[in-house]
């Protein structure tokens, strides 16, 4: 397609998005914005329209967690306006999601258990996801964040779930929340060792140690988020949808593991993914500093994600995408010493990934992902969310 095609494909797209959202909420039957993707096309699709759509995604990880109502209102308001027509949260959130409750006094879950979900917290889920499909907005929603399952980038202390409370949670959100993009993952690699953190803390404190005696064995945790899509995939048929799921690894791998795309930790009898997915992060492949040297941990200069585009495309037939690109007014690397990412930098990884063939894009602002208010104590004052949802690259 010529350039001068390709822009005014973006500018329809973009167009028929901001008509389709409003900050003006009607009701809309969250059903009707479900999307679908075919095994052999890159494009995503309304499932009952068969209208093309583009991915126009705000990061909003710890939205049922932290926001109250009216905070829920303002926000998706705001994300309407401006034309996002996805926003990604976590249904057990990441930030002490099983042992801080959201506003209204309410944990996901009953004693840590996947099999005792709180009605009351998944009541206020419902209205969240309800009132985003008001304002246009389809909540892809991350039934846990991957720490719960596989560690993550904490540690053993964290997993709640085995093949059985995976597979039933799986069934509940999926007959919760039918016809929603489902994203599991959630920053985590499928191959991991579970210490992964401590031992690099170990070495940044102590770098005559050898990483690769700090690191455990790597772990295979295919099998649990399978089970956990296998309950999501029975459920939402019985709904009368076909599930919509995608992997949301993190940006590092572990030497001798292969590359972290969904398609790579899906497959086979693990199921498929809909749409393959990357996080092309936050780091740059500066080797000059300690942290890049603990080589048991690669990683990829996360400005180059049209290399992972590319990469994807050649692997997987269908749609894919960058679910997490650097976030805006984040250190690079969260490394203090370092500069912010700006608007220039974030908008143009934003545009290298659409250039080189992803079904869309998602946004994320430092501040805005982790609903920061100064109450919850989680970063700086003036990070505040209200005035970082002004932030320049996703006001353009």
């Amino acid at each position: 397609m010529k350039r001068d095609s390709l822009l005014a494909t973006v500018a329809a797209s973009a167009a028929a998005t901001v008509n389709a959202t409003s900050n003006s909420p009607s009701t809309v039957p969250r059903e009707d914005l479900a999307i679908s993707a075919p095994s052999n096309g890159r494009y995503l699709y309304r499932k009952h329209s068969g209208e093309p759509f583009f991915w126009q995604a705000d990061t909003a990880w710890e939205l049922f967690h932290r926001l109250n109502r009216s905070d829920i209102e303002f926000y998706l308001q705001d994300r309407a306006s401006k034309g996002f027509n996805v926003i990604q949260a976590v249904a057990i959130a990441e930030l002490n999601g099983t042992t801080w409750p959201n506003f209204y006094g309410e944990l996901p879950l009953i004693d840590r258990d996947p099999m005792q979900p709180n009605e009351a917290y998944f009541a206020y889920v419902d209205w969240a996801v309800n009132r985003a499909a008001d304002y246009g907005i389809l909540v892809a929603l991350v039934p846990t964040w991957g720490a719960y399952v596989n560690c993550g980038w904490y540690d053993q202390s964290w997993i709640i779930f085995n093949e059985t409370s995976s597979r039933w949670y799986g069934n509940y959100i999926g007959a919760r929340y039918p016809g929603l993009p489902k994203i599991i993952g959630a920053d985590s690699n499928a191959f991991w060792s579970c210490n992964v953190s401590e031992a690099s803390t170990e070495y940044l404190a102590d770098p005559s140690l050898d990483p690769a005696s700090l690191v455990g064995p790597v772990e295979d945790s295919r099998a649990l988020f399978a089970s956990m899509a296998d309950g999501l995939r029975e459920a939402e048929a019985e709904a009368g949808f076909t599930s919509f799921i995608t992997w949301h690894p993190t940006n590092k791998r572990e030497v001798g593991t292969v590359d972290p795309y969904g398609h790579n930790y899906m497959n086979g009898s693990f199921g498929n993914v809909s749409m393959d997915a990357v996080q092309s992060g936050h780091a740059l492949a500066d080797h000059t500093t300690l942290e890049q040297t603990f080589w048991p941990l690669q990683m990829w200069d996360s400005t180059k994600n049209y290399n992972n585009i590319t990469e994807m495309r050649v692997a997987f037939s269908g749609p894919v995408i960058d679910l997490e690109n650097h976030y805006e007014g984040a250190h690079y690397s969260f490394n203090a010493s370092f500069p912010l990412w700006n608007a220039s930098i974030v908008r143009h990884g934003l545009w290298n990934a659409f250039l080189s063939g992803s079904a869309g894009f998602t946004y994320g602002a430092h501040a805005v992902w982790q609903m920061y208010a100064p109450e919850a104590q989680l970063a700086h004052a003036e990070l505040y969310m209200s005035p970082k949802l002004e932030l320049a690259a996703n006001n353009s």
